[in-house]
């Protein structure tokens, strides 16, 4: 009997050679798809074809080409594509009416009519599974043996292009996210202050870490006159999404003031704007509040921030201060006391993001307050800047192994 390798005709054989050339060039994912099925058509001589990939996170198979919407989805096993898929054999069908495994949903959306096809596995050289190529009706007759063995060659050159391409486009696309990630972050810390206001008589430092590359936490300071505005704010989860309404908090602050709010018409503006802008699940927590140099008071709002400590110099003590009222966000309207609190000599204030309360050792055990309250009443008489990274360094050392679970965020105020 004839081997029927040796019956494929030249020009088929010159055109899978053709293709193999084409197939080696650096094509997207979509040309690639496109010449794949313009060539098996060709060389088939079939009348229409699609194109399936498979899909790992669904475990099913979408046809790519041609574009119907909604994309046609198949599970493994399902129709003659997901048999084919199932099994990695070729299915030659001459009458695939008759054929219980034909699915004819597509034909259904289409109006197409098939009668016969040719399901051709696509499985790369090291045995990753890619698709399914098939081709419908051929025009002269039904597809044959010969038919057959040009599919395998076909098939085989086909799967390792494809994997090829999805390759390339999924390091295109890592490298895309990470340049976007890169530019987040470049974006968010330049909302940040990158120069801490220089005040007569006070030491003021903060800081941020967050937890990913852009974090839900924001902190802001600037002078104006003899006050000082102060902003540390919190949004829940970390990330791109809480980054965009913890950098929206600050803006929305900064503009409010611009146009002469005090920090009482500020606050209830800002809620009122975020609890329009903001999924119902979603809030944020914010120390905002003035330190007045001249004479030595803080007058602050903490909705659904704190504690917030107040080291007294003269006598040792730590105060802790509980929020003012619940987070930004959370309901449209809700009243904004104003507290005080006076600085005497040497007196810290420290607002700290419950990143630093709640981070976890191996064990599970929180940080918690008494020992964030330690390393300030120990380490009060350096600069603010050495005590914030005393904080994270000792933070850092009870976390051992554990990750950052959440972002940290310090702001610092002592008065000198």
């Amino acid at each position: 009997m004839t081997d029927p390798l040796n019956r494929i005709p030249q020009s088929a054989l010159l055109r899978i050679l053709a293709l193999s050339r084409a197939l080696a060039q650096p094509l997207d994912l979509s040309t690639m798809l496109a010449t794949v099925l313009e060539v098996g058509r060709d060389v088939l001589d079939a009348d229409e074809g699609s194109v399936w990939l498979y899909r790992e996170s669904t475990e099913s198979l979408d046809m790519y080409l041609p574009k119907i919407a909604p994309r046609p989805s198949l599970s493994i096993g399902q129709g003659l594509v997901g048999e084919c898929f199932r099994t990695t054999e070729v299915l030659n069908i001459a009458d695939c009416q008759a054929d219980p495994r034909f699915d004819a949903s597509v034909d259904a959306m289409t109006g197409y009519v098939t009668e016969n096809i040719l399901c051709i596995p696509l499985i790369s050289f090291d045995d990753i599974k890619i698709g399914v190529l098939q081709l419908l009706n051929k025009k002269t007759a039904a597809f044959d043996e010969v038919d057959h063995q040009v599919a395998l060659v076909l098939g085989a050159n086909c799967a390792v292009a494809i994997n090829r391409a999805q390759l390339i486009e999924a390091k295109i696309a890592v490298e895309r996210y990470a340049e976007e990630i890169r530019l987040a972050q470049k974006m968010q810390q330049a909302t940040l202050p990158s120069v801490m206001p220089q005040i007569q008589g006070y030491d003021i430092f903060g800081c941020a870490k967050p937890a990913e590359a852009t974090g839900g936490d924001v902190f802001d300071l600037f002078a104006s006159g003899s006050k000082t505005w102060m902003l540390l704010g919190d949004a829940t989860g970390h990330g791109f999404g809480p980054a965009l309404s913890a950098t929206q908090m600050q803006g929305m602050f900064r503009v409010a003031f611009s146009v002469g709010a005090n920090l009482t018409e500020a606050c209830a503006a800002v809620n009122q704007q975020l609890h329009e802008d903001l999924p119902e699940d979603r809030f944020l927590t914010a120390f905002a509040g003035f330190l007045n140099q001249v004479d030595h008071t803080i007058d602050y709002h903490a909705a659904g921030q704190g504690p917030i400590l107040h080291f007294v110099e003269a006598t040792q003590e730590l105060i802790w201060y509980s929020p003012t009222s619940i987070p930004l966000g959370v309901m449209r309207s809700t009243p904004f006391e104003i507290e005080q609190l006076r600085l005497a000599q040497g007196d810290i204030v420290a607002v700290l993001s419950d990143g630093i309360y709640e981070s976890e050792n191996d064990a599970g055990e929180a940080f918690g307050r008494t020992r964030t309250g330690s390393i300030v009443a120990n380490h009060h008489q350096g600069s603010m800047a050495q005590l914030s990274q005393r904080i994270l360094q000792t933070l850092e050392d009870y976390a051992g192994d554990t990750p950052q679970a959440d972002d940290i965020t310090l702001l610092l105020v002592q008065r000198t």
